[in-house]
């Protein structure tokens, strides 16, 4: 009997950090969500032709690509710290859902500890959708890979026009800063609709299509 209110004592302990934690944590990326832009040290002019692409820095800031990096640095953010969120509150799910199958097997837990370990499932399931980190979780993970695609795909142009290689989708610094400019739209359309569809929808999975986003 004392093995078993043992156990029980551990997984409500368990369940209680693991829920207060996870809402912690989704807490905490709701607002580095929310974070602004911070500003940074300009490098070159506006605009600039390929004999100005040798200069580096000022190309990279001349295309929006150093926007693009920061853009990528965040969603991947919003994914770790909402991956740690929907693990804890999964984990105390788990936990009281153990505890509970235990002491029913043995019949030996008291109606006040199964109405306590029923509360906090509903505690952690409540937070769960109101923060959904499982779906925040994907659809940044999804973001910050299409963040990486367009950061090589620039790059492989910006390298293409520094040795003098010009392609018709790279023949100007224009033309590469106008689709870096368009992919930091689309991004910011698709996390838009996320959260519209967040709102609307609570009890259903949403995967921004971040193709499909663009006005």
């Amino acid at each position: 009997m004392s093995m078993e209110f043992t156990t029980t004592t551990i997984g409500l302990v368990v369940s209680i950090l693991a829920t207060g934690i996870g809402a912690a944590i989704a807490e905490w990326s709701k607002k580095l969500s929310a974070r602004v832009r911070p500003k940074l040290h300009w490098g070159g002019p506006l605009y600039c032709d390929s004999e100005d692409i040798s200069e580096g820095i000022n190309s990279e800031f001349t295309v929006r690509l150093q926007d693009a990096r920061w853009a990528k640095s965040r969603q991947e953010r919003i994914a770790i710290w909402n991956k740690r969120a929907n693990a804890f509150l999964t984990l105390a799910q788990y936990v009281v859902g153990g505890v509970l199958a235990t002491s029913f097997v043995q019949q030996s837990l008291s109606k006040e500890a199964v109405g306590l370990l029923g509360v906090i499932v509903l505690v952690s399931k409540l937070i769960h959708q109101h923060y959904r980190p499982d779906l925040v979780f994907a659809g940044a993970s999804q973001r910050a890979v299409f963040l990486s695609h367009t950061i090589r795909s620039v790059e492989d142009d910006l390298f293409a026009l520094s040795n003098g290689m010009v392609l018709p989708e790279t023949k100007s610094i224009d033309i590469i800063r106008r689709r870096v400019s368009k992919a930091l739209s689309q991004i910011e359309q698709a996390e838009l609709t996320e959260i519209n569809s967040r709102m609307e929808s609570p009890d259903q999975s949403v995967q921004a299509n971040i193709d499909d986003s663009a006005t």
